[in-house]
């Protein structure tokens, strides 16, 4: 017998697997398809599912196909987070109505990025909290002058691959980046970028370089929000205009990650899949299931704040691959590179910051935490699915 709280996250979990094939169907399909109703779940499954994912706004455009309705308690938190979603696109479509006219002006070659790159080539809106755009670097500072002096205040301090986000009013965030890691490989993104279909002002970074990016990002940058619904979406609508021989370069750039090769397999085949309206099973449900298991608030309890951020970044290498730390030390030290690598293999971001001693041992000793909330997570899949589908379902 689950918890109550447990069951609401089973619920979420069901929610997922009713969801996966419809939003592999194309914004408006066909009139006569119809769609098995969503299964039964509490309006907090709801509000689980759909922060978790982050999939409402086109949720709700294919929600007619099912032929039922929701019940009014789930329906409510539907439409409240699709306005919440269609406020933020309407946001960063505001800007980029901004930033093409400042570049047609000044001249800049400048480059729509992710989701924001996908309203740009006039793609089915997805969720997004903020505007990244990529400019030459010799641009930087120009591009920084001209936003300040057009009313923009700096919120953020500058990285090495960005400047600090750019606000005006109350809308996108925008960060212009002038490097990008997943094209650190791969010279020139900014010089074979594409003009924007929706506006020509504006650029795109070529078909593969764009959907590269993209799974970069949902891999290892974030990984977190690897497999979530909204950055499936995405990579679908990346990779759907892709030729065979474009595919190819995209899966070796993949695989030349020799340490998360496995995950960006999964998650291109899924992606290839939804491209097509054949998502198949779900590659990430237990990934899915720690996001659900994080959005209810599952930190342990008297952890402080670092720790509890640490269990978070460890649980998501356990999530995506068995044995995630034994390859990852493995392929670290057969390359020499000690014990950051390795921690960097299990969760990326953590190996840029593990600088010492005592990061290492605060990994170290989140280690167990990221195991348990692992195992729970993977028992919630086997309960929303039952035994017999839970290995398709995210535990291959």
């Amino acid at each position: 017998m689950n918890a109550p709280r447990d069951q609401d996250v089973i619920s979420a979990l069901r929610l997922r697997r009713w969801a996966l094939p419809l939003l592999s169907l194309p914004p408006e399909p066909a009139a006569a398809d119809q769609w098995r109703a969503a299964p039964p779940a509490g309006a907090e499954a709801w509000r689980l599912f759909l922060t978790a994912e982050r999939c409402t706004l086109p949720l709700d455009r294919r929600l007619p196909l099912t032929g039922d309705p929701l019940p009014p308690a789930a329906l409510a938190v539907l439409r409240q987070g699709a306005r919440a979603e269609s406020i933020r696109v309407l946001g960063v479509q505001s800007q980029l109505g901004r930033l093409g006219a400042m570049a047609a002006e000044h001249g800049w070659l400048l480059v729509v990025l992710k989701s924001g790159a996908s309203l740009a080539q006039g793609w089915e809106p997805l969720d997004l909290v903020d505007l990244d755009v990529l400019v030459p670097a010799e641009a930087t500072s120009a591009v920084q002058a001209t936003l300040l002096g057009a009313g923009y205040r700096k919120v953020s301090s500058d990285t090495d691959q960005h400047l600090g986000g750019f606000l005006w009013e109350a809308t996108a965030n925008v960060e212009v980046h002038f490097a990008l890691r997943a094209l650190a490989g791969y010279p020139g993104a900014v010089e074979r970028s594409l003009p924007a279909p929706a506006d020509g002002r504006l650029r795109v970074l070529e078909p593969v370089d764009h959907a590269w990016h993209v799974l970069h990002h949902g891999v290892r940058a974030h990984p977190e929000r690897r497999g979530s619904l909204r950055d499936l979406m995405l990579l679908a609508c990346s990779i759907r205009g892709l030729g065979p021989a474009q595919l190819d370069a995209l899966r070796a750039r993949a695989l030349g990650d020799s340490a998360l090769a496995a995950v960006y397999e999964r998650m291109l085949e899924q992606g290839i899949r939804m491209a097509r309206g054949e998502p198949g099973a779900d590659h990430f449900a237990v990934e899915s299931a720690c996001r659900l298991m994080g959005v209810r608030g599952e930190a342990e309890r008297g952890l402080d704040r670092p720790m509890r951020n640490t269990v978070d970044r460890a649980t998501f290498g356990f999530a995506s691959r068995r044995g995630a730390l034994r390859d990852g030390v493995r392929h670290a030290f057969a390359r020499g590179e000690g014990m950051v690598a390795a921690f960097r293999n299990v969760y990326p971001p953590l190996g840029r910051t593990a600088s010492g001693a005592s990061r290492l041992a605060l990994f170290t000793v989140a280690l167990p935490f990221a195991g348990m909330r692992v195992a729970h997570a993977r028992r919630l899949v086997r309960d929303s699915a039952g035994r017999a589908d839970a290995r398709a379902d995210g535990e291959a």
